[in-house]
């Protein structure tokens, strides 16, 4: 279960089989290396799905996708935007430990972020107003601590998901 909105990387992972625990088990370990040597920089990483395009998410013709895995937030990054956030964590060499959660602003599935919390997350708390939330992944901390910001941004259009009621059923 999601433990608040807004994610980011301080976000407590969900560990639901042994790869996800081997990831956070090395988030453990880089927590306690920088305790040890807190003027190295280390840092992890939670990519999101990492695609090429629209057509990789969505191929041509389809209109229907499956929830997929609740805890990525229906987020994605461009390869290419993967790659300049490393370089960007590298420059800024920020000593101590860190966890970063670099997305794309839009979601996956082309809806609005309060259609998303209200059909996927209507229990998880919220970090800040509905109102004010304009992407479901926190990306401040990202563009205050590495000056990095997602430049390939996808604009998917409104997708309907497999077995979940259209928010909007009259949308084309």
């Amino acid at each position: 279960c999601m433990a608040y909105l807004p994610g980011d990387g301080a976000l407590p992972p969900v560990c639901p089989n042994l790869y996800a625990l081997g990831k956070r088990t090395a988030e453990n370990m880089l927590n306690h290396y920088a305790a040890v040597d807190p003027g190295r920089s280390y840092t992890a990483i939670r990519f999101p799905w990492l695609v090429r395009g629209i057509a990789q998410v969505l191929p041509p013709g389809q209109t229907t996708v499956h929830p997929g895995k609740l805890d990525e937030l229906f987020s994605c990054l461009a390869h290419a935007d993967a790659a300049a956030f490393i370089r960007a964590v590298l420059a800024a060499n920020r000593p101590g430990y860190a966890c970063c959660f670099p997305a794309s602003r839009l979601n996956r599935l082309g809806w609005s972020v309060p259609e998303i919390v209200k059909t996927f997350y209507p229990q998880v708390p919220l970090r800040r107003p509905l109102a004010e939330m304009k992407t479901l992944v926190d990306l401040d901390g990202l563009r205050a601590n590495y000056g990095w910001e997602a430049q390939q941004v996808f604009d998917f259009p409104h997708l309907k998901v497999a077995g979940v009621p259209d928010p909007l059923p009259d949308r084309t």
